[in-house]
């Protein structure tokens, strides 16, 4: 088993962080390394969030959001890194929800969402290509908007606030996720259209067009009809993310009640391309970071790691 000392651990920050995004495209010039993106993070609840290199763990910026931000629903990051998606008080005239796009670089917004039914947003999430956003609400439904047209492509309805917004890898479907749910509704990305109701919509979207969940089930996408897992999941593995040309894939190994085996993969053959063990306690919501260099996770303790997989 490893031992702590023997891995390249870097910390990031010094306070219990609340992950945000990662933003895989930030460009040389801008913070960030060259395919290395930028990691957003903050404190629970913070108007300040803080924008680290997602390669050496260096913090690049601070950006503090201004006063008539909701705090209490988490930003989300633009894949390119310059822009926070952020929701607004509801405006007093007309009534209007609102959400707008806030540059990481300057106070200034790019534009502003409006709609009624943005009153009341819970939660934001970019498409991997930053041409849609996804608002889920606490009156039981999320939306997905069209950022350069700025027109709402789809409303998918639940029960409560929607547990997660995921969007496929490559960025062509959405799939929100509500509590008590019996069938999930797979969304086209380019439309809004819904393509399929998924009776057990539980697990992770994945590669190539599929929907990965426990005990090794496997269903083809849009379809919904069951399929065998990919090579790269074989042997009990649970996915832990792609790198940013998804030709890698993170996996998480149990090993022992005490311990986690991530294992980076090639997701074509499968095949192992590096392993690192570490306590379970510490190893916690592992992630792969754009590079495919790096992984994320927590210490267990609120903290933050980059893992090196070298």
């Amino acid at each position: 088993m490893s031992s702590l000392s023997s891995l390249n651990l870097i910390p990031i920050g010094s306070e219990r962080l609340e992950v945000l995004g990662v933003a895989p495209d930030a460009q040389a010039g801008a913070p960030g390394a060259p395919g290395g993106g930028l990691l957003a993070v903050r404190g629970a609840g913070s108007n300040a969030l803080q924008l680290y290199d997602a390669v050496s763990g260096q913090l690049r910026r601070t950006v503090r959001l201004p006063p008539e931000v909701l705090v209490n629903v988490p930003p989300a990051i633009s894949p390119d890194g310059r822009w926070l998606a952020v929701a607004i008080q509801t405006d007093a005239a007309t009534g209007e929800g609102r959400i707008g796009l806030l540059s990481t670089t300057d106070p200034v917004y790019r534009f502003f969402l409006k709609s009624a039914g943005l009153s009341g947003t819970t939660a934001l999430a970019f498409s991997p290509d930053g041409t849609r956003l996804a608002a889920g609400n606490r009156n039981g439904y999320a939306q997905l908007w069209n950022l350069d047209t700025r027109e709402r492509l789809s409303t998918v309805k639940g029960q409560g606030p929607p547990l997660s917004l995921e969007f496929s890898p490559d960025g062509k479907l959405f799939l929100p996720r509500f509590p008590g749910q019996k069938g999930s509704t797979l969304v086209s990305v380019s439309g809004g259209q819904p393509l399929a109701v998924l009776v057990d919509g539980a697990g992770t979207l994945a590669v190539p067009g599929l929907l990965v969940g426990a005990g090794g089930r496997a269903l083809a996408l849009p379809s919904g009809t069951p399929t065998p897992l990919p090579a790269y999941l074989a042997g009990g593995a649970v996915l832990a993310g792609f790198d940013r040309s998804r030709s890698r894939a993170l996996v998480q190994l149990p090993v022992g009640p005490e311990w986690l085996a991530l294992e980076l993969r090639d997701v074509l053959t499968g095949r192992a391309l590096g392993q690192w063990v570490l306590p379970a306690a510490f190893a916690t919501a592992p992630r792969l970071l754009p590079s495919g260099q790096h992984a994320l996770i927590g210490d267990g303790a609120g903290g933050l790691r980059l893992l090196t997989l070298r």
